[in-house]
Parts: structure tokens; C-alpha cells; sequence
């Protein structure tokens, strides 16, 4: 996505001069307790790790660009050749008091040449190496000091968040078919959500309360693993919104199997959500695609769809009385 592409570029070259340059790592490392990230090759989510760390450390950032010494490795107020520019200047046109100018002499004249012929020669070499650092202080100095670069750089973050949560689970130990599936499927909704779908956003709303009711010890029925400030709903462009529910869609259609539908479906965690979430024919035919694999002809098929029906409507074996598990 280009929005991202931008911020990525913009943030990674804030941290490369900063970590790459002695004085400037060094004043970070007197002000803050977190230290900047380098974009790794081989790390997962690498560039929204890096921007992730950069926000934390925004306000350090706006401090020491402030300093005494990165204002001294930025450029003069008047650099060398506005000054050879200027001398030039007056070499060639000299007024006298009264207003009028006085024609150069032949001695002047060869002067200015010589220092116009210099300050070509210079150009053709281009910068010297103090000067390119000198400007890449300044340019990263005016990227911090731009609240419009943090927007796009937050930007970034927000979006990426929930996707991070659901990579971080992933990679953790409780990982499960029907987990993941509930967890891929609200990332979908909060996706729809942004791009304004009414529907989505009322149950996005509730994902976010039974989180919360989680976090103050009540129980939550979505298998809560995020903070609340993690999957809130960023103002995005709908374009952009779009093009993140496209791409977010496309991933999920790749690794989706019956297996998720079917784990979902019997996961005793979500039972009462069955009740509640928009039971799709994709969601019914990964169960009923299971079941069918898992009978041997069609009296255990036939037992195994009855089954079924009792469990999602807490009869029989799966009563109250018989199974404490909702």
C-alpha cells in the first residue's frame, strides 16, 4: 500500500541516521531508555516493529534534535557558498556612496572570475562529505519536527496493529485451528468496519467489550488476546480502506481450510458466539465438509449431524446438567 510504503521510507531513514552516526545514537542513548530499531531482514514484521518503537520515542526524538550539539552538525545560518556567492556579487558591482555603479576594474574582474570559475568547480564535485552530513542532520531534524510525517507514521501502526496481534498468537503456544479462525474472522470485520460498514462496526463494538469485561475479570466470549487500543478503528481514506480489506481477504482465502470452519464451529470457548455471529455458508460447508470426512457411511454421518444440532443447542449430552463447558 503506498501510504505505507511512504511512512516506512520516511521512518527508516530517520532511525538509519540516527543509529549510523556516533554523536546522534549518543544523545538518544542519554535521553531515552529504548533504543531505536533497525528494519532486520530477519525478523517478522520488521519495518512495523521499527515504526513501532520510533513512536514510542517521538518525544525523545523532538528533545535532542533541539540540542546543542545536533544544531552544531547541521549547516551555518549562511553556508560557504552563499558567502562566495555574495562576495562575487560585490566584486562585480561596487555603488558608491552618492548611488551609482562603478564599472569593475580588469584586476576586480579577474578576481570575480577566478572565484566564479572556483565555486563551478565545486559544484561539478559536489558536497563534501561534512556538508552531505550537514544536510541529512537537517533534513532528519525538519522529518521529526513534522507532525504531518508522525501522522502517516502512526498511520501505519494503527492499521498494523490488529495484524501484529494475530501474528504475535500465531507464533505463540496455545495456537488453535478454532482460535485462529475466530481471530482471522474479526480481523475481516474490524477491516469492514473501517470502511464505514455499519454492521461490522456494531460487532466490532462488542469484540471491544468483551475485552474489556475480560480485562476486569468478567468473561469474555471472544477469546480476547489484544488491548483495546491495539484493534481500534483508524480514519482511513476509503480507498485505502479498501485496498487493506482486499489484501486482508486474499490472505485468508489462501490459508483458509474446512479444518478452521470445523475447529471453530466445535470450539467450546465460542459456543455462545455461534449464537450471535453471522453463521456464513463458508463457515457451515468447512463444518459439514469434516464431518462427512470423518463418517464412514451414512448412519454415522447422519449421528454425527444430530451431534451437532444438540451442541449448538446445549441438549442432550451437552447440557448444563451433563457438561459444564459454556
Amino acid at each position: 500500500m503506498d501510504f505505507a510504503k511512504e511512512a516506512i521510507a520516511l521512518g527508516s531513514k530517520i532511525v538509519v541516521f540516527i543509529r549510523n552516526h556516533q554523536w546522534s545514537l549518543a544523545l538518544l542513548r542519554k535521553q531515552a531508555k529504548k533504543e531505536l530499531l533497525y528494519p532486520g531482514a530477519t525478523r517478522f514484521a520488521t519495518n512495523i516493529i521499527m515504526l513501532t518503537r520510533l513512536v514510542e520515542l517521538r518525544d525523545d526524538l523532538e528533545q535532542i534534535v533541539e540540542h546543542a550539539t545536533w544544531q552544531g552538525h547541521m549547516p551555518p545560518a549562511k553556508g560557504k557558498a552563499a558567502r562566495e556567492a555574495e562576495k562575487v556579487e560585490k566584486a562585480m558591482t561596487k555603488a558608491s556612496r552618492s548611488g551609482r555603479v562603478h564599472i569593475p576594474t580588469s584586476k576586480i574582474t579577474q578576481l570575480a572570475a577566478l572565484a566564479m570559475e572556483q565555486a563551478e568547480e565545486a559544484r561539478a564535485r559536489g558536497p563534501s562529505s561534512k556538508a552531505k552530513l550537514e544536510m541529512q542532520a537537517k533534513e532528519v531534524r525538519n522529518l521529526i519536527k513534522d507532525d504531518d510525517v508522525w501522522d502517516a507514521i502512526e498511520k501505519v501502526v494503527d492499521v498494523c496493529n490488529p495484524i501484529m496481534v494475530l501474528l504475535r498468537f500465531m507464533d505463540g503456544a496455545n495456537v488453535g485451528l478454532g482460535k485462529v479462525y475466530r481471530m482471522c474472522w474479526m480481523l475481516q470485520v474490524w477491516a469492514k468496519a473501517i470502511t464505514g460498514d455499519q454492521d461490522s462496526i456494531a460487532v466490532h463494538d462488542e469484540h471491544m467489550k468483551s475485552i474489556r469485561s475480560a480485562q476486569q475479570g468478567g468473561a469474555s466470549s471472544s477469546g480476547a488476546v489484544a488491548e483495546p487500543e491495539e484493534i481500534f478503528i483508524p480514519q482511513l481514506a476509503y480507498d485505502d480502506a479498501a485496498e487493506l480489506l482486499q489484501h486482508i481477504s486474499a490472505r485468508w482465502k489462501m490459508l483458509h481450510t474446512p479444518a478452521h470452519a470445523a475447529a471453530y464451529c466445535l470450539d467450546p470457548e465460542y459456543h455462545r458466539s455461534l449464537k450471535t455471529m453471522d453463521v456464513d455458508d463458508e463457515l457451515m460447508e468447512g463444518l459439514y465438509s469434516i464431518l462427512q470426512q470423518l463418517s464412514v457411511g451414512n448412519e454415522q454421518h447422519d449421528k454425527a449431524r444430530n451431534q451437532w444440532t444438540q451442541y449448538q443447542l446445549g441438549h442432550g449430552p451437552f447440557s448444563l446438567s451433563n457438561a459444564q463447558m459454556w
